[in-house]
């Protein structure tokens, strides 16, 4: 599978989980500016921004390693910037990190980490 491929694979996972842990999709892939948003999502009153990062069994690291520290700082400038251009001022947040690893055998390991510290 193509490394795009892949992530829009694990996007389509994370946005079934999604829906199933009853958010609302707001919108997917997102560009601003700086960054891109894969993931926007809403449960009740408070906005998800998901970065989402999937490997294959044939990886050599698991996702949930794969988030660096300079991806962080363009994913909190995009989701500062998509705030301030959808006027989202008093609302709460939560940056959450998906991390997908699907393995040789086609079972699916998904790890959510709500509200990263960026």
């Amino acid at each position: 599978m193509h490394k795009n491929d892949v992530g829009r694979h694990g996007e389509e996972i994370a946005v079934r989980h999604l829906v199933q842990h009853g958010f609302d999709i707001v919108g997917r892939n997102i560009h601003m500016r700086i960054g891109e948003i894969d993931i926007v999502a809403k449960r009740q009153d408070v906005y998800h921004f998901v970065e989402v990062k999937t490997r294959l069994g044939d990886s050599f690291e698991r996702a949930g390693f794969s988030l660096t520290h300079k991806k962080l700082k363009h994913l909190k400038m995009a989701v500062e910037a998509y705030m301030k251009k959808y006027e989202l001022f008093d609302c709460d947040i939560s940056v959450d990190f998906v991390a997908i690893d699907i393995g040789a055998n086609g079972e699916i390991s998904i790890d959510w980490n709500y509200n990263i510290s960026i």
